[in-house]
């Protein structure tokens, strides 16, 4: 993906750092930022919405100067990895940058791309790898030189996010695709791409495997460990093959989960009896549970 040479003016990229957003009143943010061209917002909910953003931005901010980014934004520590760039006011509009929504990425993903149309600007969606797991996601890229993540609410710069979060893209919308797609699937994504048979189901697939072997290749010990499991002990298969029939990112989260644990595996001897289930969590990022007695 062609990227702009480094330097280009007004490309101005700020690296590793968070957003550092001073205490505003609504009032005064809505005077500040852009309104989105036909926006119907009453200006005193738009003021209450920007200053709840401010906020939130502040409280990320202030999580990452004690260096407690999972207490707020979910942990999500690659994304700081990569390099900010700033961009022109009308790119901005109805945004605080910083105010990450990471549950919320495809419903801001494109209501961002639908109040900025007039702009080359288009809706990604695919899978990135950060701690170690494979996460659905939505993005914004525009002008094939920057990306905005609604996950992180930040101008990113593309090249650099596509080296750090190394993304797997499983479509990509211009605003009038994405409006007829949400319109016609009654969502704002994913729009059944994943469904075996869906070219998504087959990347993602791929995508699962290449991690997979890298946790092979820098953890032989415990995927050796897996496969024995397997072997040996028909609970913990039967609730693997389970897992991976209903859920095509469950190995990368068991794997991820067993390298953050190592209590889980190395002491546990295959064939004897596990005290341990494999289900799949909520948040996507646990598939193991202690047995019920």
């Amino acid at each position: 993906m062609a990227t702009a040479p480094a330097g280009t003016p007004g490309r101005e990229l700020e690296r590793r750092r968070p957003a550092e957003v001073e205490p505003i009143s609504g009032t005064a943010l809505a005077a500040m930022i852009p309104r989105a061209p036909g926006s119907t917002e009453p200006e005193h909910e738009r003021a209450a919405r920007l200053a709840e953003d401010a906020l939130r931005a502040r409280l990320i901010a202030a999580n990452w100067m004690s260096n407690d980014p999972a207490h707020l934004g979910l942990g999500m520590v690659a994304w700081w990895r990569v390099a900010r760039v700033q961009v022109p006011p009308d790119l901005r509009r109805d945004l605080v940058l910083g105010a990450g929504r990471p549950l919320e990425c495809y419903e801001r993903a494109i209501s961002y791309t639908l109040n900025h149309a007039d702009h080359d600007v288009v809706v990604a969606h695919g899978l990135l790898v950060e701690r170690g797991r494979l996460w659905p996601h939505a993005w914004c890229e525009i002008n094939g030189t920057a990306v905005f993540d609604p996950a992180v609410s930040e101008f990113l710069d593309i090249g650099s996010f596509y080296d750090v979060l190394a993304p797997t893209v499983v479509g990509r919308y211009t605003p009038e695709q994405a409006a007829e797609r949400a319109i016609a699937e009654d969502s704002a994504g994913p729009w059944g791409v994943y469904e075996r048979g869906r070219p998504g189901h087959a990347l993602a697939t791929v995508a699962v495997a290449e991690l997979s072997d890298c946790y092979t290749a820098t953890f032989p010990e415990m995927t050796a460990w897996v496969q024995e499991m397997r072997s040996h002990d028909d609970r913990f298969a039967g609730d693997l093959a389970n897992l991976m029939r209903s859920d095509l990112l469950a190995v990368p989260d068991l794997l991820a989960t067993l390298v953050e644990c190592p209590e889980l595996w190395r002491p546990h001897e295959p064939g004897t009896p596990w005290p341990y289930r494999l289900r799949k969590h909520p948040d996507h990022a646990n598939v193991i549970v202690p047995e019920a007695t």
